[in-house]
């Protein structure tokens, strides 16, 4: 199954060129040009990755990435802006930006960030899974003994 990509933009042109692009890759692509729009649908229909400019017309990006990481927190969000401060970027990868590119950025190099973005997505969710197994199999809640020895023997084990 495709994943896919939401992509938060004011500048139609971006937006189209960057969707295009990344439909060509292989994903799926929505496209809006506000942080509201941003929030509804993805209220409405969570995707797996996100890409978010910093400057937009209603909400500020920065908000919008504060306000989806509440939501979900391991969503992969990559910041975009024409407006490169090192501040601003120190601020959203902080917030917790997957990472901030400066406008003009090449196709190439966004492909590579979204692979990676979500592969680390990927990863986390198969070490949660692991963990989540661990704790049901090494449970020990029929376990009886309380004593400072056999908890000392419950944590080797």
């Amino acid at each position: 199954m495709s994943k896919r990509i939401l992509v938060v933009d004011d500048e139609k042109a971006i937006r189209w060129s960057l969707g295009e692009a990344l439909r060509n890759a292989g994903y799926e692509v929505d496209e809006v040009e506000n942080g509201e729009k941003a929030l509804k649908l993805f209220q409405d229909d969570p995707v797996d990755l996100v890409i978010l400019d910093l400057k937009l017309p209603d909400i500020d990006g920065i908000k919008v990435l504060k306000e989806l990481k509440k939501i979900e927190p391991a969503l992969p969000i990559i910041m975009m802006t024409a407006y490169g401060e090192v501040e601003t970027a120190v601020e959203a990868i902080k917030s917790g930006a997957y990472d901030f590119l400066q406008k003009p950025f090449q196709l190439e190099k966004m492909k590579i960030e979204i692979k990676n973005a979500l592969e680390a997505l990927n990863l986390k969710q198969q070490l949660d899974d692991i963990r989540k197994k661990e704790r049901e199999t090494y449970n020990f809640k029929n376990f009886l003994g309380k004593s400072k020895v056999m908890q000392e023997i419950f944590r080797k084990v």
